[in-house]
């Protein structure tokens, strides 16, 4: 290889970096405009620190424990708040006292919102498929005083910083957490971030399946 050539290949590396931290630069940015954006799990600690206005949310479905927990910490996740309206699980882990247990020892803090649980007559009609009626029978249980309520103190919890809600399906789609999020959002005009367990995360506002 000629002194030429040899001179050329590292001046392409360093133009290749520059290039590629101008373009996730231009991601960043563009993802702050946007409520439709996916991101691979990678990539999850270094929103997590670029931003302090988000809310995220997550489902354990078909995870593991370790798995989950490891999920919640590459996000930056500092406070989860568990939105079931029954906080049991016939999932290793997953019932309230084990979770917080484990969660207390990852170093996260554990709170159970019971009344921003969705209630049975609502978990009934998803388990139907009846989703028209699901939003419904929520959305008027959202809005009772109690559930504004407990609304007002995950508002301060999100205020705070490293909140995730979480509930058991591992969609967000259908489940009343990001109904809950949504409401939230409203509130503070905060980003939503929906954590996918080993997987990516969405950016987004939706507000569609059952509660565990």
């Amino acid at each position: 290889m000629s002194g030429t050539q040899k001179s050329f290949v590292p001046r392409w590396r360093r133009l290749a970096a520059v290039l590629n931290r101008e373009i996730r630069l231009w991601i960043d940015w563009v993802s702050s405009l946007t409520n439709t954006v996916n991101f691979d799990s990678g990539r999850i600690q270094h929103f997590m620190r670029v931003r302090d206005m988000q809310l995220a949310t997550i489902g354990y479905e078909g995870a593991a424990l370790d798995d989950f927990l490891t999920t919640l910490k590459k996000a930056g996740i500092r406070h989860l708040v568990d939105v079931r309206e029954l906080p049991i699980s016939r999932k290793r882990g997953f019932a309230k006292s084990k979770l917080a247990e484990a969660l207390n020892a990852a170093g996260i803090q554990y709170t159970h919102l019971r009344e921003l649980g969705d209630p049975k007559p609502g978990r009934e009609a998803a388990r139907r498929g009846d989703f028209k009626s699901f939003r419904r029978i929520f959305g008027l249980h959202l809005s009772s005083a109690p559930a504004q309520a407990a609304l007002d103190r995950l508002e301060n919890i999100a205020s705070q910083g490293g909140a995730c809600l979480m509930c058991y399906e591992k969609s967000a789609e259908n489940c009343h957490r990001s109904i809950v999020a949504s409401a939230l959002q409203k509130r503070r005009g905060n980003l939503v971030l929906h954590l996918n367990v080993g997987d990516s995360i969405e950016f987004g506002e939706s507000s569609r399946k059952r509660a565990a």
